[in-house]
């Protein structure tokens, strides 16, 4: 194993850097009471400045999809910055015809990348029916998803979105985000109405659900933009007949239908995209985090030009959408070696495998209700399992919850870094979302780390 270099000045102690963090950088959901600086990642590992290793169960909130800091990624990058650094996709077309990269030529362009990427979001649906919208960010691909939207459907101003929904915290976005108070306080909407639907994870939700329908001005609805498997909700995964006869209903009614995967696509549900699991087709998918290959920013919109009725090149007219970093060319390259890694290395094979061991373990720690013990509940699908913490009587059990997560961090000879998700009121979540290429050795050890410390105090 690598041994990382860390710096040994006690002045540059995590607990120094945290408090220089504190003071210098404004509030967002890190934690300074976590006191963890992490100084090198490799594979499905970090490790901090205190030479304390992990095993990378979060994988960077799914964007490590293929590990950290993969050879061919490194070698990808550092190629292709060697002949383009950067040029303002708002003005020019780039391309780099030929690189040569572990020995294979590789295109390096956004038409290169479109071709890849839309036969995997759309697999039954002609390239020359589809197109993509490059982006940067989660949050930005939605809002493009929903700029998309009100160019289709001039006038209409309603969506409808799930409850629990976490989409991205900026303009549109954030309209359809619900997971947590915090994430909308004090803020407006920017001008949308978006409509909250109960998820179909039961048969009670979906009947709710299609009877909200009826309080809801559909005339007035462009379209409904949902996560298939809700992620900071608390890794909520479908009944999939009853999203299918979810989705299937909004078809009937005319409504138009975007998929979040920004999270759970690319195949952390061992399908492309988790939509695969089910029979209706959406209109958009949303792709991001892991299309970057863990190293830049990269997120895009595939659409369908059914939707514009074929004339989408007349109706978005030039300058309708754009920015200086969207399709750049070391966000392109980073996706095209990430989607060519996947295929190469067969890594859905290993997200079928390896998710079944983890489901294992997880349901091996969960329980159910009684009067005398505290439990868990197993949540999610593929790579993107949680625990639930319960009390005896099936309160949420949050302090629970966080003292496990402190738990497993703190684990010997190998800690497991992971996150929170949920809603402390209601489903507080231990997430297990491993990187993609995670071996059968690491739920091995997670199912005999939880033996230890689940119950630990």
């Amino acid at each position: 194993m690598e041994t990382a270099v860390f710096e040994s000045s006690d002045d540059f102690s995590q607990k120094y850097y945290t408090e220089r963090h504190k003071n210098l950088i404004a509030p967002s959901t890190l934690d300074p009471k976590l006191n963890r600086v992490i100084a090198r990642t490799k594979g499905t590992r970090v490790w901090d400045e205190s030479r304390k290793e992990y095993i990378d169960f979060n994988a960077s909130v799914g964007t490590s999809g293929v590990g950290h800091c993969h050879p061919k990624m490194l070698e990808m990058l550092r190629k292709q910055l060697e002949i383009i650094d950067f040029i303002e996709p708002t003005g020019f077309n780039h391309r780099i015809r030929e690189l040569k990269v572990a020995g294979k030529e590789y295109e390096i362009s956004l038409v290169a990348l479109a071709k890849t990427l839309l036969p995997l979001m759309f697999p039954d649906t002609s390239l020359s029916l589809l197109r993509m919208i490059p982006e940067v960010t989660g949050a930005q691909a939605v809002n493009a998803a929903v700029k998309l939207f009100l160019k289709a459907n001039p006038g209409k101003y309603h969506f409808l979105g799930f409850r629990n929904a976490f989409d991205g915290r900026h303009g549109f976005s954030l309209d359809f985000t619900n997971s947590k108070p915090i994430q909308k306080q004090d803020y407006p909407s920017s001008g949308i109405v978006v409509h909250y639907l109960p998820f179909p994870d039961s048969y009670e939700n979906l009947e709710e659900a299609k009877s909200e329908l009826s309080n809801i001005p559909l005339k007035n609805v462009s379209a409904f933009l949902g996560e298939y498997l809700q992620g900071e909700g608390g890794f909520k995964w479908p009944v999939v007949a009853y999203m299918d006869e979810f989705l299937g209903f909004l078809r009937d009614l005319g409504i138009r239908i975007a998929i979040d995967e920004i999270q759970s696509g690319l195949g952390r549900t061992g399908k492309w995209f988790a939509w695969q699991h089910g029979t209706v087709t959406p209109d958009v998918v949303i792709a991001g985090k892991a299309l970057g290959g863990g190293a830049v920013p990269m997120s895009a919109v595939g659409y369908n030009r059914e939707l514009f009725n074929f004339k989408d090149t007349e109706v978005l007219e030039t300058g309708w959408h754009s920015g200086t970093f969207p399709g750049y060319i070391t966000a392109v390259a980073g996706g095209i070696m990430f989607l060519d890694i996947m295929k190469e290395e067969k890594v859905l094979e290993n997200v079928i495998l390896r998710s079944a061991e983890l489901y294992d373990v997880l349901r091996h720690h969960s329980g159910e209700p009684d009067s005398l013990t505290d439990y868990c509940k197993r949540t999610g699908f593929g790579f993107m399992q949680g625990l639930v913490f319960r009390q005896h009587d099936s309160k949420p059990y949050p302090e629970w919850r966080n003292t496990v997560l402190k738990n497993l961090r703190e684990a010997e000879p190998v800690g497991i870094l992971t996150l929170p998700a949920g809603n402390d009121k209601t489903n507080p979540t231990i997430r297990f979302e491993p990187c993609l290429i995670a071996p059968e050795s690491e739920m091995e050890y997670l199912d005999d780390t939880l033996t230890k410390v689940l119950y630990k105090k």
